[in-house]
């Protein structure tokens, strides 16, 4: 009789499984490689699961090229999938052109807009290339290719664009990672609330800046690896120096993509390995950041301007980068807009 009821037990467990009653776990006999791909001032992060390849955010379009020559290098020709956490330049400048050059079929954003024009290019690639979006909300799964990521956050209802990043969390095996996007401290600790976060890596938030990485969030998440994805002498201070003290108290290892390059970690399951990949022209970097940041220094607004060129508004008294986003741009010269009088945008220089 008890052999009879195991035997039943089996059948029905098995039955649960298939209908997907009970969750499965990712096959863990599959690595897991994921690249934190260096492209300055920036976020753009390859999920590699077995020869599936997607994509979290693209970084600036100014660094397009080297985020392609990095693809190409690892001999990537296509990538199905595409999150862009948030419509900020930094994370998704890019995200046209890697749809138009490497087939992208699904897209998963949330609602939240902006005005910039790589917002409308990519809304425009969209389109043109028949692209599959998915605005995902807190508690949705994303299919990276065969793994799934949950969705800890995702509000398009969020008072600034950093605190509407979608935020996922990726279980592999025993292993586990965090991306974060550009949050808050104030969403981490609300994060925090509802999930689990002690993970083995973390997607450290808004580039190391002080508005995000809490003493207590950082803590909780207690990782192996620490990534900090920035670009080398940025203008903005970042990582701040008491976000990178904190992280090195509670993480294993502080890694960052403006020293090392690409960071390249992977999981069989049980335990992780790491590797980086110099990049050539990480001396350099991209001038565009997220907004939130309230750790910054000023820069020449003549050697920021992409080409000597700037947009600027029919009535605005300032100069601005494309990806600004605050209002209707006509293109001109900075030589231009300075004969006008103009000033630089503090947001975007």
């Amino acid at each position: 009789m008890k052999n009879i009821r195991r035997i039943i037990s089996m059948v029905m467990l098995s039955i649960m499984i298939i209908m997907g009653a009970v969750p499965v776990e990712a096959n863990a006999a599959t690595n897991l490689t994921v690249h934190f791909i260096d492209v300055g001032q920036g976020d753009a992060i390859l999920v590699q699961y077995g020869k599936n390849y997607s994509l979290i955010d693209t970084g600036v379009e100014k660094k397009y090229s080297q985020l392609n020559t990095y693809l190409k290098k690892i001999n990537v020709k296509k990538i199905t999938n595409l999150v862009v956490t948030h419509p900020d330049a930094d994370h998704m400048g890019g995200a046209d052109l890697v749809i138009k050059n490497y087939g992208v079929k699904n897209i998963y954003m949330t609602k939240y807009t902006s005005n910039s024009g790589e917002y409308k290019e990519l809304i425009a690639a969209i389109k043109k290339y028949k692209v599959k979006r998915s605005n995902v909300s807190r508690g949705a799964k994303i299919n990276l290719g065969g793994i799934k990521a949950e969705v800890l956050s995702a509000d398009a209802k969020a008072s600034d664009s950093n605190d509407s990043s979608i935020v996922l969390k990726l279980v592999h095996g025993k292993k586990s990672f965090l991306f974060t996007g550009d949050i808050s401290a104030k969403l981490e600790k609300q994060i925090a609330s509802k999930y689990n976060v002690n993970v083995d890596v973390l997607k450290v938030s808004h580039h190391g800046s002080n508005y995000s990485s809490a003493v207590s969030f950082i803590k909780e998440t207690s990782p192996e690896y620490s990534v900090l994805s920035v670009g080398k002498n940025n203008n903005y201070g970042h990582p701040d120096k008491t976000v990178n003290n904190r992280l090195k108290k509670y993480s294993k290892n502080v890694v960052r993509t403006d020293q090392k390059g690409t960071i390249v970690i992977t999981s069989n399951g049980k335990k992780l390995t790491y590797k980086n990949v110099p990049t050539k022209s990480s001396s350099s970097s991209s001038n565009s950041s997220s907004s939130g940041s309230s750790s910054s220094s000023s820069s020449s607004s003549s050697s920021a301007a992409v080409g000597n060129y700037v947009y600027v508004t029919p009535t605005g008294s300032k100069y601005h980068k494309k990806a600004c986003g605050r209002g209707t741009f006509t293109k001109t010269t900075i030589k231009n807009a300075k004969a006008r009088k103009l000033t630089a945008c503090s947001k975007c220089f």
